[in-house]
């Protein structure tokens, strides 16, 4: 009946330290898809591409600075368009790259940090329109134009924790554009309420 069921499976095997920031965007042709899944602490991808035949890969890609801390409390995320792509974690800031959905290619990094702000999660999501991206630091919720001429100085500040427990504190975690073009935030505790 193929209507969910798993008819045939692919097994690949990594060896090494991996970022549990693993996310997927459609390939430039419309069919394929990329899996994308940062090396820890370093500026190396796996790139895994996704067909009607199988599962090939990976490609190693490298670009921008590499992380110097591990990878946990974060998220990466492609912009809707799949033209964007954001890696962001307390420890290292915001890492937002340009991709190529055909060839697979990071280019043009971008790194900001938030000396600013006492971070202990991130999480990121991109507009409907793939121009904002939207970072939470913790206790804050910034806004950047990823279009403009200064990707950094567009920072805007578009929500600050209120100090709300339910039944913990309910800070920005990580982030989910959803089919509603609405973004929703986790919190970094056991909670019953998103953003």
């Amino acid at each position: 009946d193929n209507l969910g069921k798993v008819v045939e499976k692919n097994q690949v095997l990594l060896v090494g330290d991996l970022a549990d920031m693993l996310t997927v965007v459609r390939h430039g042709n419309g069919r394929d898809w990329w899996v994308v899944l940062p090396k820890d602490a370093s500026n190396h991808y796996y790139l895994f591409m996704v067909t009607p035949g199988g599962v090939t890969g990976p490609e190693t890609k490298q670009s921008g600075v590499a992380w110097n801390y591990k990878d946990w409390a974060g998220q990466s995320v492609f912009s809707p368009d799949g033209s964007k792509y954001a890696r962001v974690n307390p420890f290292t800031g915001l890492h937002l790259f340009r991709f190529d959905r055909c060839s697979g290619e990071f280019s043009a990094p971008l790194k900001i940090t938030f000396p600013d702000d006492t971070i202990s999660s991130s999480g990121a999501a991109f507009s409907p329109n793939s121009r904002y991206l939207y970072v939470s630091a913790s206790k804050k919720v910034y806004q950047f134009d990823t279009e403009a001429a200064n990707v950094a100085a567009s920072k805007q500040t578009v929500a600050v924790y209120d100090g709300y427990e339910s039944p913990f504190g309910t800070r920005f975690f990580q982030q989910m554009l959803g089919p509603d073009g609405k973004i929703y935030i986790t919190t970094p505790s056991s909670n019953n309420v998103l953003h």
